[in-house]
């Protein structure tokens, strides 16, 4: 549960209060309102409400959002009708709830692979490792049928894919770009070192086209710079004194 005294929550508040200046939203979903932070709630735009038994969770509406009125909240609390609602939206300019009932996706639509038999489906995650992946790790999964029908404990023979972590492996493959870099090396190791930016940048060369690419080689900095100098303790940051920016260095 996420209550405003867990600390649990506090990843959940940062993301809906500063999500929408990076084009991130939240897709909340409860049986509880109550058991949410109003933090979370009063951020919301687009709303569901459906049948709500609690006082207290039809008080949490309202005190997360002003237009949920008392006659609106006893309409959830007294609605009969299994799958009708309310839908309110601010994001149209005009604020007001619109009675809705939710058809079953599960009558309307059949199952496609009601087995479980069909190969996996192409989607974005799959797109995203086997480009991310090192030759001959991602291999696709296959599952070799039997011609006669097995006995109940046995099963066909599979082969599985390997799992590749994306992440990973875009830190490794950068790491690796920067140590076949000369220039940047020979700065690196230099005795003055070189400026904390440069390095990031240098490691941001070595990354594919991600969403938040130099936030991405800003965290990779510190196991860069470990992986290459042999461990945490070999190198360290200092405050050059010509700049007055930060710098990394190996230590004497």
């Amino acid at each position: 549960m996420l209550n405003e005294n867990a600390a649990a929550s506090e990843p959940y508040i940062a993301w809906v209060k500063e999500g929408r200046k990076y084009d991130l939203g939240a897709l909340l979903i409860t049986q509880q309102p109550g058991s949410i932070p109003v933090e979370i709630l009063s951020q919301g735009d687009n709303w569901f409400m459906f049948h709500l038994l609690s006082a207290a969770d039809l008080n949490t509406l309202k005190r997360a959002n002003a237009h949920f009125s008392d006659d609106l909240l006893s309409s959830l609390l007294n609605e009969p009708i299994e799958g009708q609602g309310v839908f309110w939206s601010s994001v149209g300019g005009k604020p007001y709830p619109v009675s809705l009932r939710v058809r079953s996706f599960e009558q309307q639509f059949p199952m496609r692979d009601p087995d479980y038999n069909r190969p996996a489906g192409n989607t974005v995650a799959q797109s995203i490792r086997e480009a991310v992946s090192p030759p001959g790790v991602a291999q696709p999964v296959s599952i070799v049928p039997a011609e006669e029908p097995l006995e109940p404990e046995l099963e066909p023979d599979r082969t599985f894919e390997p799992v590749a972590d994306a992440k990973q492996t875009m830190e490794s493959q950068a790491i690796a770009a920067v140590r076949a870099n000369t220039k940047t090396m020979a700065w690196l190791t230099s005795e003055d070192g070189m400026p904390w930016y440069g390095f990031q940048l240098a490691l941001m060369e070595g990354l594919p086209e991600i969403d938040n690419r130099s936030q991405f080689a800003f965290n990779l900095v510190p196991r860069a710079l470990s992986e290459i100098f042999g461990g945490a303790q070999a190198w360290e940051t200092y405050t050059s004194p010509r700049s007055g920016k930060r710098w990394v260095r190996r230590k004497s």
